[in-house]
């Protein structure tokens, strides 16, 4: 089972990340923790995975972020850093979704300001990605809450909790290998013991 201080590792790498000027790396961490979280709330409800996180970045995200985007352009841009490390997605070439351009340390309007200027043909929303970090951990922090909150959200969250995956070091590998071993050996002479011939 993964432990919640993963999600919180997942945050602090986007944030050591951005510091090393890695934004591709960030934002795609960035993208993928919004995936997982997204699948813990509506994960057994029949959803695709664009329905959940657009869902999911409308409940929570949204309300923090600097800039004026749609849970639906954010999709879009998830979509073409995951898939191909590019600014565009069939949403954006389809005309449904505004491209992002990212930076640091600027403000979305003077972003959009320069992205103007260097892609005067395309819809664009700048975003400073050391706000969508700073935006994304309380949006997090924000969904915990809730879900602390509010007991069939707890049970249901819980229960997809339980399949996320876990690092196993070797010495826990070895240790349970051993211990399944040492099962098999007793079965084994149980078995043994109950094959004498009935009177």
């Amino acid at each position: 089972m993964a432990d919640r201080s993963d999600y919180d590792k997942i945050i602090s790498a986007m944030e050591l990340c951005c510091s090393a000027g890695y934004i591709i790396p960030c934002v795609a961490l960035a993208y993928t923790l919004i995936d997982s979280l997204a699948w813990l709330l509506y994960g057994d409800m029949g959803l695709g995975s664009g329905k959940r996180f657009t869902m999911w970045v409308e409940q929570y995200l949204l309300p923090e972020l600097p800039c004026e985007c749609s849970a639906l352009d954010l999709y879009a841009a998830r979509c073409a850093i995951l898939h191909t490390l590019s600014s565009e997605s069939h949403l954006n070439r389809a005309g449904r979704a505004k491209a992002f351009v990212y930076s640091t340390g600027l403000s979305s309007s003077k972003i959009e300001e320069a992205a103007s200027v260097l892609f005067p043909n395309d819809k664009t929303i700048g975003l400073d990605v050391n706000a969508f970090v700073a935006a994304l951990r309380i949006a997090a922090a924000k969904f915990e809450k809730q879900v602390q909150s509010d007991a069939e959200m707890r049970r249901a969250v819980g229960t997809r909790f339980q399949k996320k995956y876990a690092f196993v070091t070797e010495a826990q590998l070895l240790g349970l290998a051993r211990a399944l071993r040492g099962r098999r050996t007793e079965d084994g002479k149980g078995r043994e013991g109950d094959s004498g011939t009935p009177t």
